[in-house]
């Protein structure tokens, strides 16, 4: 380390700052240095930037060549309840018209389990409804529903025109006409069943003025007065799981009256509990506030009120025996009014579980079944472990499959449905070892076209459409028609049509033409900045030839493309003034352009008339002295380039190298791929003929805008190609600067250290001269003394 210096103690001199100052001027060339270094570093980012902005633009180039970008197409369809559709590339702009679609129907079956019922009535309904579309508006499905009502049992229902089948059963179901409706989608059929037992339970079709009859082919239903009602036969397969209610006889006759208004009914102001929950009412309540009071007290029951039968019900929102309801201490009277006063302070506990979760040993229903067996849908065995497995086990099984069904449990009807998953499959069960299929009934009906024994077919149906006149029978929904893949969504009525128009995807190729010329607008904008007055490449040729280039290869004709065709200008696109390079769009001229003729406007930016292989080309001969050459051609790329002088091979690969970056060494030959310039390492012998093969760019000006371009940028952006090598001569320039600055600093810094040393001796000579002067005037003084 260095030590503590002191400096001019003998001479009086400032050694230290003299030094300091003196090798200030030493460092000079180093600070200079530095500074062409930031110069560099500077420059070398700029390049950098420019890299980037060429391979964007190379890229926005390569894809407007893809087929997804003139070639892709939008698809109208009329009506897209009935039909949608989707066009590959390049499909052809046509219309086709569809009629008579009948959807493709997978093969289905239902376990036919009957409920014990009251009177009531069915009816077939006209066009297929399937499970999920029972969610769907019914116009959506090609149903005439309006706004209006239907009146059933003196009762008025308002249907709405969105109302989808489910929507228009609830509120049947909720109403007070006291019917029940339900719908069989495995045959279409809506039935519907009074709420009364026996013979006491009728169905009065009074009017219609939504079209709900009508339009789903039932209006047979209307003026219909049905007393077929008996006494239910207990047929149920399986038993349904239950909540626990409590039901009773109210004196209150009348929702909308108040308690205090009411004669006979003694109901005071105070509390009742249920499920712990306190429900507080008020004398002058009505019963309708109080339900909804209960209601909406968060203790998991529903109350409601049946004015016909003057019953008040109170049941648990959750099924099964576990889900009891609990009543507290009443202090209205309440439920002694509504017929409830048995439940007070009790607990309800009537719930009945599900068999659908039960082990199946512990069904009645499921006594036929093996204790362990197998059953196969469409090819699919699946196990039964009858000690094990429930029925919601069974179905889980099956529904996680790939049998290509589906099963659905209806736990209200008590049956299971099977419906194939894809539309015109069938469905085919056999080997029914286990007895489960049979013991849930979906084997013991006929199947459709298959007598082997122990196997039951149920078959699907074939889509059916009528296309531009020309009919079509599919396998499925979803089909292809010259490259055009439709899927049929609903069957049409009679003389109903849709009509799918295949169009040019404007939009895609408008956006992607605009991603283009934004991208050659952001290169040429960087360069403008950069070379001009006071910018960093002022004078820079390679960036003005560059930017050049750029706008003469932008602005060119296209040879042998449509004259209305074959320039930027032609479609929209101009240089915005003479003293720019920026490229404008008239998105309206553009999009015209494209709309009346994709075809001709691709063609300007992709037409590619291809590449050509120049085969034994003489260059020249040798002369013993000439090392530079040129090619009659300029190369493509340097892929299956050749190049002979004598005996001698020039390869990409070989001894004798090609190469087309830095300067050739002694058995190298440069090939400039931009201008087609040869630069041998070694002269060529006099005498010796200098053959070349090499791919040639055959296009020249008939090649599209894209194409020129990325054959352009090409030698730059190519992995170390002109580019990279532009970027590595920055990076040597700073690593021999960085060499030369620390040979420098290491020079001085010796340098400096003798300086030191040298007036470091300097010092020590004078004083020791000091010393001795010193002790001679002392002599002489002490000599001087004596003598006095």
């Amino acid at each position: 380390m260095a030590g503590i210096q002191l400096s001019g103690l003998a001479s009086g001199l400032d050694t230290s700052t003299i030094i300091s100052k003196f090798m200030e001027l030493e460092k000079i060339p180093i600070y200079s240095k530095e500074e062409q270094i930031s110069k560099i570093e500077n420059e070398k980012a700029i390049w950098t930037e420019i890299d980037v902005k060429l391979k964007d633009l190379q890229s926005q180039a390569k894809d407007l060549t893809f087929n997804a970008t003139f070639g892709a197409r939008t698809v109208e369809s009329s009506d897209e309840k009935l039909a949608t559709a989707v066009a590959q590339n390049n499909t052809a702009e046509v219309s086709y018209i569809l009629e008579d679609i009948k959807l493709a129907q997978a093969g289905r079956v239902t376990s036919g389990a009957k409920i014990g019922s009251t009177g009531g009535s069915s009816s077939n309904i006209s066009r297929n409804i399937s499970v999920s579309d029972k969610l769907m508006p019914l116009n959506q499905l090609g149903f005439g529903l309006t706004n209006g009502t239907i009146k059933i049992n003196n009762i008025e229902i308002e249907i709405n025109s969105n109302d989808s089948l489910d929507t228009v059963m609830d509120k049947i179901n909720n109403s007070n006409a006291n019917v029940n409706v339900s719908f069989d989608s495995s045959n279409g059929t809506l039935k519907f069943e009074s709420k009364l037992i026996g013979t006491a339970g009728e169905i009065n079709f009074e009017s219609d003025s939504s079209s709900f009859f009508e339009s789903l082919g039932i209006n047979d239903l209307l003026g219909q007065n049905i007393k077929n009602g008996v006494n239910p036969e207990t047929t149920n397969v399986f038993e349904s799981a239950k909540s626990a209610f409590a039901a009773g006889t109210s004196e209150i006759t009348s929702g909308n009256i108040r308690f205090s208004e009411l004669t006979g009914v003694n109901i005071s102001s105070g509390s009742f509990k249920i499920n712990d929950k306190t429900i507080t009412i008020n004398e002058n309540d009505t019963l309708n506030l109080v339900i909804n009071k209960i209601n909406n007290a968060n203790a998991s029951v529903k109350a409601s009120y049946d004015e016909i039968t003057n019953q008040f019900k109170i049941e648990s929102v959750n099924k099964g025996s576990t889900n009891k309801i609990k009543f507290g201490e009443d202090t209205t009277g309440f439920l002694n009014s509504v017929g409830l006063d048995s439940v007070v302070n009790t607990t309800v506990s009537n719930g009945i579980n599900s068999d659908y979760q039960k082990t199946l040993s512990d069904v009645a229903a499921f006594d036929s079944v093996s204790d362990t067996g197998f059953f196969t849908i469409n090819g699919y065995t699946f196990e039964v472990d009858k000690s094990v497995d429930t029925l919601e086990s069974v179905i889980k099984k099956i529904n996680s499959s790939n049998a290509g069904v589906t099963l659905f449990y209806d736990e209200d009807n008590a049956d299971i449905t099977m419906v194939g998953t894809e539309p015109g499959k069938d469905i085919v069960l056999e080997n029914d070892t286990a007895n489960f299929l049979k013991a849930i009934n979906l084997m013991n009906q006929s199947g459709d076209s298959d007598t082997r024994e122990g196997v039951s077919v149920y078959q699907g149906t074939k889509a059916s459409v009528k296309i531009n006149g020309v009919q079509f029978t599919k396998d499925s929904n979803k089909f292809v028609v010259n490259g055009v893949n439709i899927e049929l969504k609903s069957n049409t009525t009679k003389g109903e049509t849709v009509k799918v128009e295949i169009k040019s995807d404007v939009d895609k190729a408008y956006k992607e033409i605009e991603e283009f010329i934004n991208s050659y607008n952001d290169i040429v904008k960087y360069i403008e900045e950069k070379t001009a007055k006071g910018g960093d490449l002022q004078g820079n040729s390679t960036a003005n030839n560059m930017l050049n280039r750029l706008r003469r290869e932008m602005t060119s004709v296209v040879n042998g493309a449509k004259p209305e065709y074959n320039q930027l200008s032609m479609v929209g696109i101009k240089i915005e003034d003479f003293k720019s390079n920026k490229l404008v769009i008239d998105s309206a001229k553009l999009k015209e352009a494209l709309k009346n003729d994709p075809t001709s406007v691709q063609q300007l930016f992709t037409k590619n008339v291809g590449t050509g292989f120049i085969k034994d080309e003489l260059v020249d001969s040798g002369d013993g002295n000439n090392i530079s050459f040129s090619l009659k051609g300029i190369p493509l790329d340097s892929n299956d380039m050749t190049i002979k002088v004598g005996n001698i091979e020039y390869t990409l690969t070989g001894p004798n190298k090609i190469i087309t970056n830095g300067d050739p060494g002694e058995n190298d030959v440069f090939v400039d791929l931009l201008t087609g310039k040869l630069k041998f390492g070694t002269a060529p012998t006099a005498g010796a003929a200098i053959y070349a093969n090499y791919n040639i760019d055959n296009s020249k000006s008939s090649d599209g805008l894209a194409i020129k371009i990325g054959a352009y940028l090409k030698p730059f952006t190519t992995y170390n190609g002109t580019m990279g090598q532009h970027l590595k001569t920055f990076d040597n320039r700073i690593k021999d600067m960085n060499k030369w600055i620390a040979s420098m600093t290491e020079r001085l810094n010796l340098r400096e250290e003798a300086m030191r040393k040298q007036y470091l001796a300097m010092e020590q000579a004078m004083s020791q001269s000091q010393s001795t002067g010193s002790w001679l005037s002392s002599q002489v003084s002490s000599l001087s003394s004596s003598n006095s």
